[in-house]
């Protein structure tokens, strides 16, 4: 063989790897969409319950969640470049909505249908931006 063929199937052997590099790293959009929708139960769950009961089911369900999602997060084979990055913003944006969530949807806001409503979209939102940002990256 050439050079020239020995260059061309390297060329065709890095445009198969990105290739599946790219369709591989279309795992983290359901990640996101799975945690956003989790927020949809978790969120109002803790605000609006009463007794104990809410805390229990709102940190049973976060936890399954997040059990399940990194579990399927590490078996992944592939990530995009910047992910750290960008899941970092991610939770890191989540953590603050669910933690002032958490804070006054258990003690002044308690049971208000307003703040519950409100606290649910602020949770989910870092979800939907990420799965916005990530399914609009060019290919």
């Amino acid at each position: 063989m050439s050079e020239h063929t020995h260059a061309a199937e390297a060329l065709r052997q890095a445009d198969r790897v990105e290739s599946a590099a790219w369709q591989g790293s279309s795992w983290y959009l359901r990640f996101l969409l799975v945690f956003g929708l989790a927020q949809l139960v978790i969120a109002p769950t803790l605000v609006l319950w009463r007794g104990p009961a809410s805390t229990f089911v709102a940190i049973g369900v976060n936890t399954a969640v997040v059990i399940a999602m990194s579990v399927y997060a590490a078996r992944q084979r592939t990530l995009r470049r910047g992910f750290g990055i960008r899941h970092g913003a991610v939770i890191g944006g989540w953590g603050v909505a669910f933690g002032l969530t958490a804070a006054l949807g258990t003690t002044f806001l308690h049971g208000n249908t307003l703040f519950a409503a409100v606290a649910t979209l602020a949770c989910a939102l870092p979800f939907a931006v990420g799965a916005w940002f990530e399914i609009r990256r060019p290919a």
